[in-house]
């Protein structure tokens, strides 16, 4: 009989998915100082709406170690699951990001923690950038490319790798 309620409890509790940044899964290279985050919010039982939410932040650390947590909203009383503003400290440029949220129901049920998601910051302040007027141009007037493809050789365990091609983000994460 327990077994029977707790299992109906479960089944009725929201869950949380497809969490977004900037209407991506996962982006690489955002360059909003506060990025706007969305989830969707399911449920079994019908015309189940979120009450409150709360998300957290961390800086993506080694596997050995426990990522310290950069930004908790606290539990946030509002029916809001689109563009909700990153209020945490500032970020900081080619840095990965690793985010979760729980939502509460009308009825005050909470959901487990969502699948984490991330996002990875472009570069976000303009001495990030390097100096284009350093750069020498050719006859035509436009700037040459400052470094030639070449082949990488590491003995290391490649976890994702991001190219960027004439300013456009052109790589991939492979978590």
């Amino acid at each position: 009989m327990i077994t029977a309620m707790l299992l109906a409890i479960a089944i009725q509790s929201p869950s949380v998915t497809g969490l977004r940044v900037e209407y991506l899964t996962n982006p690489l290279g955002i360059d909003a100082p506060r990025p706007r985050l969305s989830w969707r919010i399911s449920s079994a039982e019908r015309n189940t709406v979120q009450a409150a939410y709360q998300v957290q932040v961390t800086k993506e650390v080694g596997a050995q170690h426990a990522a310290p947590l950069l930004w908790d909203s606290g539990r946030i009383t509002a029916d809001s699951s689109v563009f909700v503003t990153y209020a945490g400290p500032a970020l900081t440029s080619r840095t990965r990001y690793v985010w979760r949220v729980r939502v509460w129901d009308g009825k005050g049920r909470g959901s487990s923690w969502s699948q984490p998601a991330s996002w990875e910051t472009g570069l976000l302040k303009p001495a990030d950038w390097m100096a284009a007027d350093n750069l020498p141009t050719n006859r035509s007037g436009a700037q040459p490319s400052t470094t030639t493809p070449r082949a990488i050789n590491t003995t290391a365990t490649v976890k994702g790798a991001v190219a960027r091609i004439g300013g456009e983000l052109a790589g991939a994460s492979t978590t």
